[in-house]
């Protein structure tokens, strides 16, 4: 481990060039953090599990500590525990782009891409070749692909090499100053991720002999809050706060704070991500310091915080102990189309209770069960997938901007049903940056909803949306393009309906910009206008279809279109409402 002693001389000759090395390595911090989510997501949501809805529906879909039918307990502990690193990966994500804006760094997230070298599945970044790491102690790290996919042997080992202590590491961190330049920071090797950060706090503790020893952190932070402008702050997002998280832990810069407290404070957020990632030397690296563990005083604890005292590292050797008895999608099909010889999935897979359904449930279920099995549907999710993301990580870089956006929460939570979509539809998510839309490409948010003949198919009668697809509130990119069903205001924030004579965002197809509408383009099949967040003027839309009620608002702006009857594209039929 590379922790700093006492700090590196320098003089003001080199200080605008460190400053630059500082916010490559802090950049390399973000997209490794990045780099870790839909990995670890898409091997947690490929745990295979159904959960009932209070409709007496069921759908694919596994979380936390609720009621969802698991394949036995190893599933239900190797999902929780999975779920908590992947909890803590999205604050390490927070934290980090938290200290680059405090540096003066700008969020640009983009697509991680799996493996990172084609040529060199062995290869990701900051820690470079795996099988370099320690080849005595894990022989195994050598035969480890970067790849995405279900929770097998290659991916439980993949996880433990990215969250391998540094002291386990045989790779030595580099020199400080780095020799390298900044453009080539992401592909140098660190020798571990607690490496990068260490020499993060390094670099940010440069003293300059030729400006009373003043620090390269103190220089950046001071031209971070002129850029800020009088009265301006510099942007710092805090998505973990509340009774039941980390409380007691740094998790953003404060307003107004000294040069020495900002460095402080961040100095804090570096050793709670390092604790929480590799543990603490003092434990053998199995525990957490109690400093940055998740809260466990409240009445109900939530299940990354049951799994807060141990490492990243320690939670991923309890996950290889129990994977042999998780049953995941792949498993489960496999096991279904040896049994029976034809698609997976019946209709009785899709409701509650099979002896009680009414004739109209049976037929939703069995219309369900055909559209899981269809030829095509693992291509369309994993398009929808690509998609959802890709403007998810827009939205995340404009909530950390100058000017914040408001941070696109809802879409999040959405991200995880996608994924689990693609699983149970036979596919393996992807997490590919989209293709551009082809120029002259007439947008709309749904099956049904062309005002132009598209793809030889007449006004009124298209298959699907051309509007990039999305789940729910403020990742949009354009107007027009909003599912909608829930009420957004001008501003983009969902938290209350919109009245009468006000920007009627919530009526499909019709939101004013971009970030502004709802529920996700396509419209998913059940959606339905909903009082989630209040009740004021939604009057008779309560609880009816924003689908039908699209077409309904479609065929009144468009007479001449000829109302024709649509068969429910599969897609539809499966994507879960917001």
């Amino acid at each position: 481990m590379t922790n700093a002693s006492s700090p590196i001389q320098r003089t003001t000759a080199d200080r605008d060039s460190d400053k630059a090395m500082l916010l490559a390595l802090i950049q390399l911090a973000a997209d490794v953090e990045l780099f870790t989510i839909p990995l670890y997501m898409t091997s947690l949501y490929s745990i295979a599990g159904v959960k009932a809805q209070t409709d007496g529906t069921v759908v694919p879909y596994i979380g936390p500590n609720e009621a969802y039918t698991l394949q036995g307990l190893s599933s239900q502990r190797a999902y929780n525990v999975i779920y908590s690193v992947y909890i803590q990966e999205m604050l390490h994500l927070q934290l980090a782009l938290n200290i680059g804006n405090v540096l003066g760094s700008t969020a640009n997230l983009t697509q991680p891409v799996y493996p990172p070298k084609a040529s060199d599945p062995n290869w990701i970044p900051c820690l470079g070749e795996l099988a370099n790491l320690n080849p005595q102690k894990y022989p195994e790290f050598a035969n480890i692909s970067a790849t995405l996919g279900a929770l097998d042997t290659n991916t439980i080992n993949l996880f433990l090499a990215i969250e391998l202590p540094d002291d386990d590491s045989l790779v030595p961190p580099p020199s400080i100053p780095l020799t390298c330049t900044p453009a080539d920071v992401p592909t140098t090797t660190f020798g571990g991720i607690g490496n990068l950060y260490h020499i993060i706090e390094q670099y940010m503790n440069f003293e300059y002999t030729d400006d009373n020893n003043s620090t390269l952190f103190e220089y950046c932070y001071n031209q971070a809050l002129a850029a800020a402008g009088t009265g301006g702050k510099i942007t710092q997002v805090n998505q973990f706060a509340g009774s039941s998280s980390y409380s007691h832990m740094t998790l953003q810069v404060s307003e107004g704070a000294t040069a020495a407290e900002a460095l402080s404070q961040v100095t804090d957020m570096i050793n709670g991500i390092v604790s929480e990632g590799e543990g603490s030397s003092i434990s053998n690296y199995d525990f957490v310091s109690p400093n940055y563990r998740p809260d466990t005083d409240s009445s109900e604890i939530p299940a990354d915080a049951l799994w807060g005292a141990f490492s990243h590292f320690a939670r991923f050797e309890l996950v290889k102990s129990l994977y042999l008895d998780v049953v995941t999608w792949p498993l489960w099909r496999d096991k279904r189309l040896d049994q029976q010889g034809t698609g997976p999935w019946m209709w009785q897979d899709l409701v509650a209770d099979p002896l009680a359904v009414t004739a109209t449930q049976k037929a939703h279920a069995e219309a369900q069960a055909a559209a899981w099995n269809s030829d095509e549907i693992g291509t369309q999710l994993n398009d929808i997938l690509n998609s959802t993301f890709d403007l998810f990580l827009t939205s995340i870089n404009n909530s950390w901007a100058a000017t914040p956006a408001p941070f696109p929460m809802a879409a999040m939570r959405s991200i995880s049903s996608r994924v689990t979509s693609v699983w149970a539809s036979g596919a393996v998510p992807q997490f590919i940056k989209p293709a551009p839309t082809p120029p002259g490409t007439t947008l709309h948010s749904c099956q049904g909803l062309n005002a132009q003949t598209e793809g030889g198919k007449a006004p009124g009668t298209c298959d699907c949306a051309t509007a990039i697809a999305h789940t729910c509130a403020q990742t949009n990119s354009c107007k027009g393009q909003g599912g909608c069903g829930y009420a957004v205001d001008n501003t983009g924030s969902p938290d209350y309906y919109a009245v009468q004579g006000s920007q009627l965002n919530y009526i499909p197809s019709e939101n004013a910009c971009k970030g502004q509408g709802g529920c996700g383009a396509p419209i998913p099949n059940d959606q339905v206008f909903t009082e989630q967040f209040s009740a004021t003027d939604y009057g008779p839309l309560n609880n009816t279809s924003v689908w039908d009620h699209a077409r309904e608002l479609f065929f009144t702006k468009n007479p001449g279109v000829t109302k024709t009857s649509l068969t429910t594209s599969p897609v539809r039929i499966i994507l879960p409402p917001s």
